[in-house]
């Protein structure tokens, strides 16, 4: 196991979660509490967080730390191909979901959280079923 690669693995993450959630290292230390330079200095690596301070950094963007079975983990490219079978089975949800193609801002909300392998097909059809059958 490579230590160093897993702690650049975990910090590229949270980088990843933060730009993602739209927030900035400033936004971040107003909602964590984390200073920026501490915050800036753990994303390029120069420092690594303590547990306590992963866990307020990752906070505010809606994100937890979590224990993962590494044997259980598909790897990058069983996620690529269930991602591409996900995107098929999506064009065909969404030829029901509106005559024009394309889908409102809250199905595709959902749809990418099923790429992102948040929702299950079923949940995901179970949404979009409902989004239809009450007309919104």
């Amino acid at each position: 196991m490579n230590i160093e690669k897993e702690k650049n693995k975990l910090i590229n993450s949270v980088v990843k979660a933060r730009r993602k959630s739209g927030l900035t290292q400033t936004q971040l230390e107003e909602k964590s509490g984390i200073k920026q330079p501490v915050i800036a200095r753990i994303e390029k690596g120069i420092s690594c967080p303590n547990i306590d301070t992963l866990l307020k950094l990752l906070n505010p963007m809606g994100k937890k730390l979590e224990v993962v079975d590494k044997n259980k983990k598909m790897s990058q490219i069983e996620r690529e191909i269930e991602k591409r079978k996900k995107e098929v089975e999506i064009a065909n949800i969404l030829s029901r979901v509106d005559g024009s193609g394309e889908p409102e801002e809250i199905v595709k909300k959902w749809i990418q959280e099923y790429i992102d392998l948040e929702l299950t097909y079923e949940e995901l059809m179970e949404k979009v079923v409902t989004h239809i059958k009450s007309g919104n």
